[in-house]
C-alpha cells in the first residue's frame, strides 16, 4: 500500500512563494525610496543635483521630486527664499513649496531650512504652517547661536516673538533644547525683519518673560577695567584712531578730518572712516582711504582683536567669531597698558596738517576708546 505523502500542495507552495515575492518586492521598494529620500544629508549641497532650475524675475525656483518625496509634499515646485550666516562655516538655505500657475507664484505655509557647513548639508528643518524661525544668540560672547521657532505677535504698538522650540546647531546639527535654555538675544524673524526694529519688539519662551534685544547688557557706559577676559563684550565700544595727544574727546576728533572709527557692539561691528576722505581726500590725504564695512572678528588670548570685513552680499550684519582671510583683515585692535592701538593696511601715514585728527606716524596707530553714546554721526 502507498501511504500519501504529508506537506502542502504544490499549487498552495507556488502561492506562498507568489505572495512573498511581492511582500519582498514591496519592502525593497520602500526601502529604495526611503534611501532616495535621505541620500542628500551628508553629500555637498549643489541645488542643481535634486532638480530643474528656472528663474521667475530672479527667484530661484526649483521642480524637485527629491524635496517633495523628502518632506512629503504635495507639490514638487519650491522657492529658494533666502540665506543666512549662522555661525563660522555654518549657514542657512530656506526653501518653501509653490503653487505654480500659469503667471503667479503662490507661496505656501510650510518652509524647509538646509543647514549647510563647509559646503555640505547637515540638516534638515521643517516650519509649519504659522509658524517662523530667527537665529538666536545662546552665550554673552556671541559664539554659540540657535534657531529659535515660535509665533509673531501683533497686538496695537507692542510686537512679540513667542518662542515654542529652540534648536543649537553644533558642526551643522540641530540638537533639540529645553525652553529653559538662557536666549540672549534674538531678533524679529524673517518675515518680519526690517531696518529697525520697533523698541516695542521683545521676544521671550512660551510662557516665560518678555525681553528685550541685549537684556543683558548693561546700556549705561562701561568703563574699562582690569580684569580685562578678551570677549566681544569687553570690546564694545567707540574707538577713533587719533595720534594728536591733545584730542582727548570725541567730538574734538570728529570735528577734524581723516579719522577711522571702529565701533563694535555684540549685534554690528563697524569700521569706516571720515566721509571727507571720499569727498575732499579721494586718494591718500590725510592719510588711508575712505572704507565703510560690516565685519566679523577673530579674538586671540593677547588682548587683541582681528577685524575682518564681510562679504558684500551677506545678509547676516552680525558679527562672527571666526578666523578670516588675509586680504579681508582690516584692523587687528590690541590693548596695552590701558591703551588702544592698531595695526591697519587702510590706515597710511598722515601729513600734518592744520584740520586733520591724525599726524604723520608709523603704525601702529593710537586709538581712543569712548562710551557707545557718543556716537552721534
Amino acid at each position: 500500500m502507498v501511504q500519501k505523502q504529508d506537506g502542502t500542495p504544490k499549487k498552495k507552495i507556488k502561492e506562498i512563494y507568489k505572495f512573498l515575492g511581492t511582500y519582498i518586492l514591496i519592502f525593497l521598494f520602500l526601502f529604495n525610496c526611503k534611501g532616495q529620500e535621505h541620500h542628500i544629508i551628508g553629500e555637498k549641497f549643489r541645488i542643481e543635483d535634486y532638480g530643474k532650475v528656472t528663474y521667475n524675475n530672479g527667484v530661484k525656483i526649483l521642480d524637485s521630486e527629491i524635496f517633495k518625496k523628502l518632506f512629503n509634499e504635495k507639490k514638487h515646485f519650491f522657492i529658494e527664499k533666502g540665506w543666512q550666516n549662522i555661525e563660522g562655516n555654518t549657514s542657512i538655505i530656506e526653501f518653501s513649496p509653490i503653487d505654480k500657475s500659469k503667471n503667479t507664484f503662490v507661496e505656501y505655509d510650510n518652509k524647509y531650512l538646509f543647514i549647510i557647513k563647509d559646503s555640505i548639508l547637515r540638516d534638515t528643518l521643517k516650519i509649519k504652517k504659522d509658524y517662523y524661525y530667527s537665529i538666536c544668540q545662546l552665550d554673552k560672547q556671541n559664539n554659540k547661536h540657535g534657531i529659535a521657532i515660535g509665533k509673531y505677535i501683533i497686538n496695537n504698538n507692542d510686537e512679540f516673538f513667542e518662542i515654542h522650540q529652540v534648536y543649537s546647531v553644533d558642526n551643522g546639527k540641530l540638537k533639540n533644547e529645553t525652553l529653559d535654555i538662557k536666549i540672549y538675544d534674538c531678533p524679529a524673524p524673517t518675515n518680519y525683519i526690517r531696518d529697525e526694529e520697533p523698541n516695542s519688539y521683545k521676544f521671550g519662551v512660551l510662557n516665560g518673560k518678555k525681553l528685550d534685544r541685549f537684556w543683558y547688557q548693561n546700556i549705561a557706559e562701561k568703563k574699562f577695567n582690569d580684569n580685562f577676559s578678551n570677549t566681544l563684550q569687553d570690546w564694545e565700544g567707540l574707538y577713533l584712531n587719533s595720534d594728536d595727544k591733545k584730542l582727548k574727546t570725541y567730538q574734538s576728533i570728529i570735528d577734524k578730518v581723516g579719522w577711522f572709527k571702529l565701533k563694535i557692539t555684540a549685534h554690528e561691528i563697524l569700521f569706516s572712516a571720515d566721509t571727507r576722505m571720499r569727498d575732499d581726500y579721494p586718494q591718500t590725504d590725510p592719510g588711508g582711504v575712505y572704507i565703510s564695512n560690516r565685519c566679523n572678528y577673530y579674538i586671540s588670548n593677547d588682548n587683541t582683536i582681528e577685524i575682518y570685513r564681510k562679504e558684500y552680499d551677506d545678509p547676516n550684519n552680525t558679527p562672527v567669531n571666526i578666523k578670516g582671510k588675509k586680504e579681508d583683515l582690516l584692523i587687528t585692535l590690541y590693548k596695552k597698558d590701558k591703551e588702544f592701538f592698531g595695526t591697519s593696511n587702510v590706515i597710511k601715514d598722515s601729513e600734518q596738517y592744520d584740520n586733520s585728527a591724525r599726524i604723520k606716524s608709523n603704525t601702529p596707530y593710537q586709538f581712543y576708546k569712548f562710551s557707545l553714546e557718543e556716537n552721534k554721526n
